[in-house]
């Protein structure tokens, strides 16, 4: 649940740092020294969203990079709403969740619970502002 919600927080503020840490190191091929290229990168670029598109990655990361990309634009463009992004945030886990735990399914088990209580509180609404 902690790799979902940091990616909620990064989209939520592009500044986070130590979100982007945790959300850029779920890559394959993108250990620390890379993570923080790719950081200093999205910070000069004055922390949009559009510039990770462009940003050069490792070969291991290549093929996951495009999906990402959009994804992170996707939910931190300022028309997003937070309805559906636990979904689409998961829907892109689900692959890195496979290779990066062993007990992905207890875990996946998780991811879906709190897909089901995200939908179920609406934006605005007391209970989803605690």
């Amino acid at each position: 649940m902690k790799d979902l919600l940091a990616v909620l927080r990064w989209a939520d503020n592009p500044r986070n740092r130590i979100a982007a840490f945790r959300v850029l190191q779920l890559l394959p091929g993108m250990g620390p020294a890379n993570t923080q290229r790719a950081c200093e990168a999205f910070e000069a670029a004055g922390h949009r969203w559009s510039a990770l598109a462009a940003h050069a990655v490792p070969p291991a990361t290549r093929e996951h990079w495009p999906a990402f990309a959009a994804l992170m634009a996707g939910l931190g463009a300022e028309s997003a709403t937070w309805e559906g992004q636990v979904t689409r945030v998961r829907a892109w886990y689900e692959p890195q969740l496979e290779r990066l735990y062993e007990s992905a399914q207890a875990r996946r088990g998780d991811l879906e619970q709190l897909e089901r209580l995200s939908v179920q509180y609406p934006p605005g609404s007391p209970s989803s502002r605690s």
